[in-house]
């Protein structure tokens, strides 16, 4: 295995703190979309919500990919 000098070592750092600002970016955008306050919702109203947020999910990555 081939040893890393400092500076190797200090890019790769900046490259994975780039990597998790963008991982916290869109878990938060997709956090706000599926985390549903269940406690004040009935078992219907739930589901109801649920299947909503799953769209919402669907035509994103639809319009994602496209």
């Amino acid at each position: 295995m081939k040893k890393q000098g400092p500076r190797c070592l200090a890019s790769n750092d900046k490259q994975l703190g780039n990597t998790a600002q963008r991982f916290l970016s869109v878990h938060d955008q997709i956090n706000t979309i599926f985390r549903t306050r269940r406690y004040k919702l009935s078992a219907s109203s739930y589901r109801h919500a649920r299947a909503d947020a799953f769209s919402l999910w669907s035509d994103y990555t639809a319009e994602m990919n496209a």
